[in-house]
């Protein structure tokens, strides 16, 4: 017998002159513990978005040597890798990007093995914008365009740097121009009036990015009569 159970053993002799004293006996073998490990790329359970990959890592120790950890392990999320040298040690990595509660389980098929720690949460948190503004918010008609700016920080890299003005979502006022630009890691939204009237930059959220605490704008400037 080799797998982890119960047994019962009966023995029986076929002889009239031999009396067995007991026929039976029943041998158990418990589950082997094992040990589960979790690590992530950053040291940490809880990020905040960044706009980069992170990865997490079981290992698990004390499996025999030579078994395939494949034929009984079960996750219940896709792995990036597993690295096993039937060495008694195997590791499996995760990726994961997005702002989001990851849960992770590791259990196994029949029982042989009982793995402690099966379980991990990763927690990367969404990002908080800073907003500011500049420019006037009131100015005298003098047929010079005015231009109100609102400067947004703290976006990512990679989405600061594809940021484009089709992928914001805003209300502008009529006879308004807008216009974007980075500059020292900022995204620079400026929006423009030359005519006597109100102007308004509006939005709810501005990013429709799941990664990103809601921004919401309305700024408004004016130009006024001589």
């Amino acid at each position: 017998i080799k797998d982890s159970g119960s047994y019962t053993i009966n023995v029986k002799i076929n002889n009239t002159n031999y009396t067995l004293d007991s026929t039976s006996i029943t041998i158990v073998i418990l589950p082997k513990p094992i040990t589960a490990t979790w690590t992530t790329s950053t040291d940490k359970i809880m990020d905040t978005f960044d706009g980069d990959e992170k990865t997490i890592t079981l290992t698990i120790e004390g499996i025999i040597l030579g078994e395939d950890v494949a034929d009984y392990l079960v996750l219940n999320t896709n792995i990036v890798s597993m690295i096993n040298n039937f060495d008694g040690k195997v590791s499996i990595i995760f990726s994961v990007f997005d702002a989001d509660e990851y849960d992770f389980i590791a259990n196994f098929i029949g029982t042989n093995y009982l793995l402690e720690n099966s379980r991990f949460t990763y927690t990367i948190s969404k990002r908080v914008l800073n907003v500011s503004y500049e420019g006037p918010v009131n100015s005298v008609y003098d047929g010079e365009e005015k231009t109100r700016i609102v400067k947004i920080s703290n976006i990512a890299f990679n989405d600061l740097n594809s940021a484009s003005i089709e992928e914001l979502n805003y209300q502008l006022s009529d006879n308004t121009s807008i216009d974007i630009s980075i500059l020292d890691n900022e995204l620079i939204i400026s929006f423009t009036g030359i005519e006597i009237g109100e102007y308004f930059l509006r939005s709810f959220n501005l990013f429709q990015n799941e990664n990103y605490e809601t921004v919401e704008i309305n700024e408004i400037f004016s130009i006024v009569e001589n």
